[in-house]
């Protein structure tokens, strides 16, 4: 039997459970809506011989462009359909550059005490929480890639005009804005796998004083240009990457539950405590 995820798929009621059941879909079993409202939302997948890739995230219509004209598929089934609010879709691609590793298992979880392991264990996760909410539990989708991956390249948009090339390039787009919740520009950080050990960023920083950018310009670090608090009128932020070192970034993540800190920290994972954006809003990595 093939080892690869090769098609995503999401029920809303009993009927869609049934039905994908009957078409060998597996369920994660973690409803993305928590009890809170009528649906019980599963996630399912199906294992084939041409793996996904690449899984991204959608919460706004300007989010979709890039992804339908670089071909990906989406789920038509919003992931979110008992709160008010624009639609939450999944959707998928099976990529073939070399930096599209296989995906061969994923899982969702719904509580930190349950995520800050797994970043130990190769998984990646989901930089955005699949229902978008501002209290209460955050779900969010995991994926374990066929062979041990690294970062090699990261980037920032604050426009969907280069989303299709960014895409097409192999790009992996993190679906929460940086500036979630402060009325300015929707900044997006983008990241590219390899599986070279030695073109792999060794290290990531980010700066909002002057006296944090100066330092990192004198210690061999090369800044993404863009401001990721741009339009909040706070103080810039950028973010900082380093290909010197010897342990090489795994994943690339953020955090906006401040419970989750200590629970990652104690798993080794490398939390960047400097707010981006005006609301909190860590950007942590594993290496």
């Amino acid at each position: 039997m093939s080892q690869y995820v090769s098609e995503l798929a999401v029920s809303l009621n009993q009927a869609d459970e049934d039905q994908l059941t009957q078409k060998h879909f597996k369920k994660i079993s973690v409803d993305l809506n928590q009890g809170d409202g009528e649906n019980r939302v599963f996630i399912w997948y199906k294992n084939g011989n041409k793996s996904i890739t690449r899984i991204q995230l959608t919460h706004m219509e300007d989010m979709q462009g890039g992804l339908n004209t670089a071909n990906y598929t989406k789920i038509e089934k919003n992931l979110n359909p008992d709160k008010a609010g624009k639609p939450i879709n999944l959707w998928s691609f099976q990529g073939p550059l070399l930096s599209d590793i296989p995906i061969v298992e994923i899982d969702v979880t719904a509580d930190p005490h349950n995520e800050a392991s797994k970043f130990r264990d190769g998984w990646e996760r989901m930089a955005c929480d699949l229902t978008r909410v501002s209290t209460g539990k955050r779900v969010y989708l995991w994926m374990k890639r066929e062979r041990p991956t690294y970062i090699c390249e990261v980037q920032a948009t604050d426009s969907f005009v280069n989303d299709t090339s960014l895409f097409q390039n192999g790009f992996i787009r993190m679906d929460e804005n940086t500036n979630r919740g402060t009325g300015g520009a929707y900044v997006f950080l983008w990241y590219r796998h390899t599986t070279g050990y030695k073109e792999a960023i060794k290290d990531l920083q980010v700066s909002i004083k002057k006296e944090e950018y100066d330092s990192f310009e004198q210690s061999s670090f090369e800044r993404v240009t863009l401001d990721l608090n741009k339009g909040t009128g706070a103080d810039p932020a950028y973010l900082w990457f380093k290909k010197e070192g010897s342990d090489p970034v795994q994943t690339l993540s953020v955090i906006i539950d401040p419970n989750a800190v200590a629970l990652y920290e104690a798993a080794k994972v490398q939390v960047i405590k400097k707010n981006v954006g005006k609301s909190f809003n860590n950007l942590c990595f594993y290496r």
